[in-house]
């Protein structure tokens, strides 16, 4: 796995290359200080993850990551961050950040977040879940939500969704085509107002259009 670091401090960024190659599948292939010079520097280059501190110098990594969810939608962008509040979770998931870690983050928390994202889900550090949770509630709160809004179809990918199946295993339960559950999904974010899929399921839970998952079956 390609890894870019985008990090101010050059004693962190050094730190944090140290640690995520102690895994043999990490290879962090470029380390930048600037949101601006990393952006040009991924236009020459091919990784597959971003790192990117909130915190940057100049444009901070809050605008990194909306131009790279903007010029390169498959990239995968975590966001590292030493002080965790809920208007930068807001503002980082909002921008397409599809992981969540503080600067406190263990090798094997980042290794988990590394795990999820090369499956296809995000990751938010478990130290700061419960921040960015209360973030998401609140988000979901001030929207007006109910099930009249969704198809029947809809509700069963999102109900899936919360189970923690990926786009084809929900395609193979239902049996549709990849492309038609991604397109569900389209029509779920664009329905409930959210960015991503954990967004989603968080404003389903809360307002009851679909079940637990430890209640559903």
């Amino acid at each position: 796995m390609r890894v870019m670091l985008v990090e101010g401090q050059e004693i962190v960024r050094a730190g944090l290359k140290t640690l995520l190659e102690m895994d043999s599948r990490v290879q962090v292939t470029a380390t930048e200080s600037s949101a601006r010079k990393a952006l040009a520097k991924l236009e020459l280059m091919a990784v597959d993850v971003l790192f990117v501190d909130a915190s940057l110098p100049g444009a901070d990594g809050i605008w990194l990551t909306q131009q790279v969810s903007s010029r390169f939608p498959q990239l995968p962008v975590i966001i590292l961050t030493t002080h965790v509040s809920k208007a930068t979770v807001t503002a980082a998931l909002d921008a397409g950040a599809r992981a969540y870690l503080s600067k406190e983050a263990t090798k094997d928390e980042l290794v988990q977040a590394l795990n999820a994202i090369k499956k296809g889900v995000s990751y938010i550090q478990p130290r700061i879940a419960s921040i960015v949770l209360s973030a998401l509630r609140t988000r979901a709160s001030d929207t007006s939500v109910s099930a009249g809004r969704l198809s029947d179809r809809e509700l069963e990918v999102l109900q899936l969704a919360s189970l923690g199946l990926r786009n084809q295993e929900i395609a193979d339960r239902l049996h549709l085509s990849l492309s038609t559950v991604k397109t569900h999904f389209r029509a779920l974010y664009r329905k409930l107002e959210v960015g991503d899929r954990t967004q989603a399921i968080l404003v389903g839970l809360n307002h009851r259009i679909i079940k637990s998952p430890l209640c559903a079956s």
